[in-house]
């Protein structure tokens, strides 16, 4: 029975527990018992197993992240860099008023930007530039859903988890 899929050893069970007894007298059926019993083992196995699988692939992928981030992390640190190397090129060359140096490998040059808005005080800027974004209260939904209040749009759902202490 071990060999069998999860799904497959639920369908057994399902199937043995329908044929425990006879309905009309009421006897219990021992062979269905005994191979209910045997599917139970292997079901309770198989879910120990497979929580084993899903805590380890939860711990590698918390490794990926925590290096994500470390790697995230140096690679803005080296953006960051790039940065501030390609403002003092900037500044530098601006202050001894060249414009453009060449050599073999590539060619620097001070160009002008595209105009860009400067935003010195936000608060003072006039509400018609203001862009509206509307965001739901989902509390507040779902306690009026709770009070029996019909809200277009939306249900009240309970769905169940796995919890593992």
């Amino acid at each position: 029975m071990s060999n069998l899929a999860l799904y497959e050893l639920a369908s057994q069970y399902q199937y043995l527990a329908n044929d425990l007894y006879d309905h009309e007298t009421g006897v219990v059926n021992e062979t269905a018992l005994d191979k209910l019993n045997d599917i139970n083992d292997s079901i309770e196995n198989k879910a120990i197993n497979i929580t084993k699988l899903f805590k380890e692939l939860e711990a590698n992928a918390e490794a990926i992240e925590k290096e994500r981030k470390a790697m995230q992390a140096r690679e803005n640190a080296l953006r960051n860099q790039s940065k501030r190397l390609k403002e003092y090129l900037l500044t530098n060359m601006e202050r001894c008023e060249i414009n453009k140096i060449e050599c073999p490998q590539f060619v620097i040059s001070v160009q002008k930007n595209p105009q860009s808005v400067e935003v010195i005080n936000e608060l003072d800027i006039p509400e018609e530039y203001n862009k509206v974004k509307t965001e739901l209260d989902i509390s507040r939904i779902k306690e009026d859903l709770k009070n029996g209040v019909v809200i277009p749009g939306v249900n009240l759902v309970q769905r169940q988890s796995i919890r593992i202490r």
